[in-house]
C-alpha cells in the first residue's frame, strides 16, 4: 500500500536512519504542525500537533532522501517538494 502525505511544519527531533540486518532501512522523524482557530471569545488559539513519521528507505529511489536526512536537524522547516 502506498500513501502520499504533504505536510509543512518543523522537525521535532533529528531524523534518524535505521538499518536492519536484511538490508532494509527506514527513516524516522517527527513533524510538528499547528492548527489555529478562534474560541468563543474571539481569541486566536494555537493547537500544536506532533506527527511521527516512518519512511521506507529500502527502495533505491530513496537514496537522495537518505543523504539529505543527515542534514535535517531539530526544528528545521519541512515543506513538501514542488511536483
Amino acid at each position: 500500500m502506498e500513501a502520499k502525505v504533504f505536510a509543512s511544519g518543523n522537525l521535532e527531533s533529528n531524523a534518524a536512519i535505521v538499518y536492519f540486518k536484511n538490508g532494509n532501512a527506514i527513516i524516522q522523524f517527527s513533524i510538528a504542525t499547528s492548527n489555529y482557530y478562534h474560541n468563543q471569545h474571539g481569541e486566536v488559539i494555537q493547537q500544536p500537533t506532533g506527527h511521527d513519521c516512518l519512511l521506507d528507505a529500502t527502495d533505491k529511489s530513496y537514496e537522495a532522501i537518505i543523504i539529505s536526512v543527515r542534514f535535517f536537524s531539530k526544528w528545521s522547516k519541512v515543506k513538501p517538494l514542488q511536483q
